[in-house]
């Protein structure tokens, strides 16, 4: 028995003459493990460190701004879902972090606390129409949260007191003095079962500042494809298909109509622009309109509707809806957005105001309340309009009808506000 238990601590590498006390063998245990946390630590693989994350879609190309607003130190990683870096560096301290992405799922990870917004920013553009815009995005601490809307008719109501604008080298037979407030949304017509068309719809006064005098006009874009036509038999209204020339010398076949009556610009203003969209005996209508003068009463809007022009697609179709979603972008690669925006008159071309001073809300109807209702959030740009403003800038406003202030100044560009679930109701007539 003294042999066998002799071979067995033979084997195990001790024996009892030589063994070492307990306690021994304990901190040496503890050292070993000690080390490898060390090691591993300062490899890398192991951090106690706080870490902040967040994760979110990008539907297109997006400017990212993170923005940290204590002193800090540490990293900040932008990857793909699935693990693959996209940016690895250090926290830009009292600052914003600025990064351009393509579209995908993201994940956020940080060694600080941190919040982040998300801004379309298509083909890097340095100025945009100013104003108030919904994307289906709004931007809180740690999350990006989104949202879709499909509605049937979108309206914004401007509260203007001071205007004046030029722009020397403005062409194609545009005054320079003129400066557009443009209402712009998306629009999908269903129709033979699971078919869709996409149309850009554009509502726009003309402000022409010099003769203090301003009109409206409308447009009906085939965004089904980039570069997409529309032709003379497809539509009916009180204008006509005219051949665009685009920004990078395309053309582009679009439905256009202007008023010939122009209005006299009496400040202060109070304006409205509508899009309003139906389908009559099987065909889509979309109907351009406009309120001179609004009123608020107990938290309801009071305005006289009149639509100049009541444009019919030749579709024999089952829907047409306004859509805002941060989901997916049109075929012809603009955002499902819808914006109420200052810019210039036409033509891709921008202008510099000389003076603003402007409220602006942006509101749609909400089928299911049978009211007029807020977006859940706002941007201060357009993105699909090509017209931009040198020099304007937003402020949220509150407790006002407006949701944004827009003055001369250096653009600020990003997210402006989030909106509680406020409802206006609705009392118009409709004047034919």
């Amino acid at each position: 028995m003294e042999n066998y238990e002799k071979e067995i601590n033979e084997i195990l590498g001790k024996s009892k003459e030589n063994s070492r006390p307990p306690i021994l063998n304990k901190l040496a245990i503890v050292g070993i493990v000690a080390f490898i946390i060390i090691f591993v630590y300062a490899s890398g693989f192991l951090n106690f460190a706080p870490k902040f994350t967040a994760s979110f879609n990008a539907a297109w190309p997006g400017a990212l701004n993170v923005h940290f607003s204590a002193p800090v130190s540490g990293d900040l990683e932008v990857s793909y879902s699935n693990g693959t870096m996209v940016y690895s560096g250090p926290i830009n301290s009292f600052g914003v972090t600025h990064l351009l992405l393509n579209p995908g799922f993201y994940e956020l990870v940080a060694g600080a606390d941190f919040t982040y917004s998300l801004v379309p920013d298509k083909f890097n553009r340095t100025i945009f129409a100013t104003g108030i815009a919904s994307y289906g995005i709004i931007s809180n601490s740690y999350q990006l949260s989104s949202y879709q809307i499909q509605t049937s008719e979108v309206l914004g109501l401007a509260s203007i007191s001071k205007i004046t604008a030029y722009n020397a080298t403005i062409s194609g037979g545009l005054s320079p003095s003129t400066a557009s407030l443009q209402l712009n949304v998306v629009a999908n017509v269903s129709y033979d079962g699971n078919k869709t068309q996409v149309f850009w719809l554009q509502d726009v006064a003309q402000f022409d500042t010099s003769s203090g005098l301003y009109y409206f006009d409308d447009n009906v874009w085939n965004s089904s494809a980039q570069g997409a036509n529309i032709s003379s038999s497809a539509v009916n209204g009180s204008g006509g298909v005219l051949a665009y020339t685009t920004s990078k010398g395309a053309t582009q076949n679009v439905y256009a109509y202007a008023t010939s009556n122009k209005i006299s610009t009496d400040l202060p203003l109070n304006l409205t622009l509508i899009i309003k969209t139906s389908i009559v005996d099987d065909h889509p209508i979309i109907s351009f309109g406009y309120s001179q003068g609004f009123t608020i009463i107990d938290g309801k809007v009071a305005y006289n509707a009149h639509f100049y022009d009541n444009v019919s697609l030749n579709v024999n179709a089952t829907k047409i809806s306004i859509i805002i979603t941060p989901y997916y972008v049109a075929p012809s690669f603009i955002p499902y957005d819808a914006e109420f925006v200052f810019g210039g008159p036409g033509n891709g071309a921008s202008t510099y105001f000389d003076s603003l001073n402007a409220d602006l809300s942006l509101l749609y109807y909400n089928d299911t309340l049978n009211s007029l209702s807020y977006f859940p959030s706002y941007y201060n740009f357009g993105e699909d309009t090509a017209e931009a403003a040198d020099n304007l800038q937003t402020s949220p406003i509150a407790g006002s009808f407006a949701n944004i202030s827009v003055v001369t100044g250096a653009p600020n560009y990003g997210y402006a506000s989030s909106t509680s679930s406020n409802q206006h109701s609705k009392k118009k007539s409709e004047l034919s």
